[in-house]
């Protein structure tokens, strides 16, 4: 028997509501299900219901369903009903929302800010950016309206990021891992038993050093997406001494703010070139790809999808079966 205190947690909902911007609930299902894994939780593929999104929840034997509504005004709320356990529903809880009382670290200028692009998109390329910034690049930054890439629209994010170029100059350094380079250095990490987030941290560590290298600048600051051991780890390899604070919501900060910009910017031309290509139109995201990922297969043969996916996917399995 379910106990009363039990009942009131469980059919409890959070809900606030989004300032500026209303982020979407795909983008939120992704910046929640980053959280969720990195306290060793397992995330179900996102589904559709009505008025808002659910997905499967796992840990150690135990599973259940969260869902979240947004209504027309923008309000958040969380459904905890269905992950039917009180323990799990007040620590995932504290995960998510939680999290949003955190304050992101003030850095000292001079910083390098770096961020990821591609990461929960089928297709195309993994782009890392990392961008020098001082105090006085700060300011022109900001008037420039550099802000969150999620938070603007891919024209913005074009715009905006030929902007944050004049302003830095040289300082930057972009990345690309192409998806047939992508799917091979995947399958390298996951022969030596590391997951997506070693590959992340070995992107990183490649982007903001070669900044680093023209700067001489050692302080990084990333937004947080793996335990601290996991860059620890990368730059043990390293014979100069860095810096690096991680902090969720990292994009707050200018630095790493240009960097998603960037980031986003070069995935967007590297998606459209992918599409001129092979002359289909490949979405974006992960959620709404499978249509175009059979027609893809259905024109080209299985063997060439590598060339234009991230074969780990559980949309491949789905195609292909």
């Amino acid at each position: 028997m379910v106990s009363i205190k039990m009942r009131q947690v469980l059919n409890r909902t959070s809900q606030f509501k989004q300032t500026g911007d209303i982020l979407p609930l795909q983008q939120l299902y992704q910046t929640i299900r980053e959280k969720l894994q990195q306290s060793e939780y397992n995330v179900g593929e996102l589904k559709t219901i009505n008025f808002g999104i659910q997905f499967l929840v796992s840990q150690a034997g135990w599973s259940g369903v969260l869902r979240i509504y947004q209504n027309k005004k923008g309000v958040i709320k969380y459904d905890y009903s269905q992950l039917k356990s009180n323990v799990q529903a007040q620590k995932i809880e504290q995960i998510i929302v939680g999290e949003k009382e955190k304050t992101v670290y003030d850095v000292d200028f001079p910083v390098i800010g770096c961020d990821e692009s591609g990461k929960g998109d089928y297709f195309g390329p993994l782009v890392c950016a990392a961008v020098f910034v001082d105090e006085q690049t700060s300011h022109a930054l900001q008037a420039a309206g550099v802000r969150d890439s999620k938070a603007l629209t891919d024209n913005r994010i074009v715009e905006t990021a030929s902007a944050i170029l004049k302003i830095v100059k040289n300082n930057y350094k972009v990345t690309v891992l192409t998806p047939p380079e992508y799917n091979t250095k995947y399958k390298e990490f996951s022969d030596n038993r590391k997951n997506l987030n070693g590959l992340l941290a070995w992107l990183h560590v490649q982007t903001f050093s070669q900044v680093s290298k023209r700067t001489g600048c050692r302080n990084i600051f990333l937004d947080r997406f793996a335990g601290e051991h996991v860059i620890s780890d990368v730059l043990s390899g390293h014979d100069k001494q860095f810096h690096v604070i991680q902090q969720f919501q990292g994009e707050q900060n200018i630095a790493v703010a240009a960097a998603s910009i960037l980031a986003r910017a070069r995935y967007l031309v590297e998606m459209k070139k992918l599409s001129e290509t092979f002359q289909i139109e490949l979405p974006k995201g992960a959620t709404t790809v499978l249509g175009a990922a059979r027609r893809f297969v259905k024109k080209y043969g299985k063997d060439h999808l590598q060339e234009v996916a991230k074969l780990h996917f559980k949309t491949t399995r789905d195609v292909l079966k």
